[in-house]
């Protein structure tokens, strides 16, 4: 499945460069995620909780920083688990475009080629990106607050604060699930005569 996304943030693209190259900095704000361990300088082990549905599935894998171009502010990532409790698995090669947005905003473009096997692979790709676009917002919102709220503290100025909210972010992601549910049911219900 390949996924395109877009999101703004009220930072310049260099700055906010650096800060997507800190896993252990920015996997708080993505539902679900938790760092587990460091195995180098751009390689870390985690679990990712995703639930769609009735369905709840635990992934343990990496996620590795391939490529990081400074000159065309683009990253490039791969991240991998498998099942924690099952046969499945998941595989995302992601990269992200950053441009200047007005005087100090960044716009950041997000392509994710994701090959899923197991239970999660029975939902449709129109849920699955739904559900990713949901989920986009939602880091796109916590990663702006937290910027903004330590802004101005001097040298940690770029940090996110690092925190793991594992239970919170289930339920995260469960109540992005109810949301594009109910946003589909009520377009279903418009569209009939």
């Amino acid at each position: 499945m390949k996924f395109e996304n877009h999101f703004l943030v009220e930072m310049p693209p260099d700055r906010l460069f650096a800060v997507l190259q800190d896993f252990e900095q920015i996997a708080p704000c993505l539902p679900g995620a938790v760092i587990t361990g460091k195995v180098d300088a751009r390689t870390y082990n985690g679990n990712v909780t995703v639930s769609l549905g009735p369905i709840t599935v635990t992934y343990r894998g990496t996620a590795q920083l391939l490529d990081a171009n400074a000159a065309l502010r683009q990253l490039t990532l791969r991240c991998q688990g498998r099942e924690t409790r099952g046969p499945g698995s998941a595989t995302a090669t992601i990269t992200v475009d950053l441009s200047p947005q007005g005087e100090m905003g960044a716009s950041a473009i997000i392509r994710s080629d994701v090959t899923v096997t197991g239970k999660v692979a029975q939902f449709g790709v129109s849920l699955m990106h739904d559900v990713a676009d949901q989920i986009l917002e939602q880091f796109t919102r916590c990663l702006g607050s937290r910027l903004a709220t330590h802004a101005g503290n001097g040298p940690q100025q770029d940090s996110v604060p690092s925190s793991s909210h594992a239970g919170h972010s289930r339920l995260g992601i469960l109540g992005l699930i109810v949301k594009v549910l109910w946003s589909r049911l009520r377009g279903q219900m418009r569209t009939r005569p």
